[in-house]
Order: C-alpha cells, then sequence, then structure tokens
C-alpha cells in the first residue's frame, strides 16, 4: 500500500478531503501520498503562499498535486463558488490554486535538491461529493477532474492523470524519492542548547519581581533598611538597582 503522511487525519479535516484521503490511500506501493503541504513563494512578484491539499511522489512516475473542493459548485461568469450546508461562498479557482501549488513546489524541490533534475508533474483537482460534472472550462478539461466516481478506482484514475501529464518517462531511485518527501514533510528535532536555558536563568534572576520593587519604593523614605534573605532570593539586585537610583 501507499505510504501515507499523516497516517491519521486531525478531527477538523473536512469531510471531502477525508474521502480524497481514504481514496488516495489505497494506492499501490512505492507511491507516496502527503496530505496538507504548505508552501510559500514569490507570487505576482510579491511573497505569498498557499497550501497543496494532496501531493503524490512515485520514482518512475514522477508528482501530481491534487486540490480537492467539497459540496456542489457553480461557476458564473468566471467567478467560483461553492454550495454546501452552511450556504453558497465564493471561493479561488481550484485549478488555479493547483497549478500555483504545483509550480512553487517544483521550484523548491529543485532549488533544494539540484541534483534530482528535471521533475514531471501534474495536477487535478477532486470533486469528491459529485457523481459527475459538465465541463469547466479550457483550463480544466475532464482529464484532470476527478469526480466521486472516479475515487473507487483511484488506482486507474491515477494512471490515466499521469498519461495525460506524461510523466511515465522519469525514474529516480527509491532513496531520492524519499529525499524529496522528507523536503515537503520534514522530520526535524529543533533542542534547546544548555547556552538558551542559562542564558534565560540567568534574565530571569536578573529581573526585578514585584514583591521587589515594592520594597524599592519603600526605601525612597528609609535611608537604611537591613535586607535579609537566603542565598539566590534577589538581595545583590536590589543593591544594584537601588545603588542605580542613588546615582
Amino acid at each position: 500500500m501507499a505510504t501515507v503522511i499523516p497516517p491519521s487525519l486531525p478531527p477538523d479535516t473536512p469531510g471531502s478531503e477525508r474521502k480524497v484521503y481514504a481514496a488516495l490511500s489505497r494506492l499501490p506501493d512505492p507511491w507516496y501520498v502527503l496530505h496538507s503541504v504548505a508552501w510559500q513563494s514569490v507570487r505576482d512578484g510579491r511573497p505569498g503562499d498557499g497550501e497543496a491539499d494532496f501531493v503524490l511522489i512515485h520514482p518512475s512516475r514522477g508528482i501530481l498535486v491534487i486540490e480537492v473542493k467539497g459540496g456542489g459548485i457553480r461557476i458564473e461568469g468566471g467567478q467560483w463558488v461553492t454550495q454546501g450546508a452552511d450556504g453558497a461562498h465564493p471561493i479561488k479557482d481550484p485549478f488555479e490554486q493547483a497549478t500555483s501549488s504545483k509550480h512553487a513546489l517544483i521550484r523548491y524541490l529543485r532549488e533544494n535538491h539540484p541534483d534530482i533534475g528535471m521533475i514531471p508533474a501534474g495536477h487535478a483537482v477532486a470533486f469528491p461529493d459529485l457523481a459527475s460534472i459538465d465541463r469547466l472550462g479550457p483550463a480544466a478539461p475532464p482529464a484532470v477532474v476527478i469526480t466521486r466516481s472516479e475515487l473507487d478506482d483511484i488506482e486507474q484514475t491515477i494512471e490515466e492523470l499521469g498519461r495525460h501529464w506524461d510523466l511515465s518517462g522519469w525514474k529516480v531511485s527509491e532513496k531520492e524519492a524519499k529525499g524529496l518527501v522528507a523536503l515537503l514533510a520534514p522530520t526535524t528535532h529543533v533542542r534547546r542548547l544548555l547556552v538558551d536555558e542559562v542564558a534565560e536563568v540567568n534574565a530571569r534572576l536578573m529581573a526585578l519581581t514585584d514583591q521587589q520593587v515594592a520594597i524599592l519604593r519603600a526605601m525612597r523614605r528609609i535611608r537604611r533598611a537591613i535586607v535579609e534573605g537566603g542565598a539566590g532570593t534577589g538581595k545583590t539586585v536590589l543593591a544594584t538597582e537601588r545603588a542605580r537610583m542613588l546615582a
């Protein structure tokens, strides 16, 4: 079976994405299925960000980016509108979103893995709540549209997508494929260094507490005072601050 990342979905994952997740999980090995891959890149000359609902990677079939749109949809003069239980809402063109994600992620992979060379990639949009769908315009030919019925035979659907985008000419090793997956879904452990913890402790030690501030204010009217306390309670901090005040 495919390697799916993450192996389970967060509780707040939309039902439409859960349906596509379940279907893609049935793909055979060595497919890698990555859910919710966020990215940040330059868009229209300015920094922008986005998210790919699903990214599929295969050592000999390239990369596929799949955007998911749940509920019913309609297009009015080029404006996409989704129809759900809570009413109708305008949305971004999902094919434009899928295209942007595809280009941004391929650019990122090539910049961070320059030895990989050209990476063939394609995209599609899945409508898991629709059994069939009319033509959606020149940017959305039927070959890149996935409906509910096509999710039932997901392996054949992905094969047809690969043929549409001509992804058959790519070949990398399993290790290289895992390297690409690691770039998009990294596993990193960042540990605090001892020097960071010491610096934080020192900062706390040198900071005046509310009680110490109250004592300092009282000492403005008292020329002499005995301040008692165990080691580390802040006597020196108080004396230093008092000296600064007098200076």
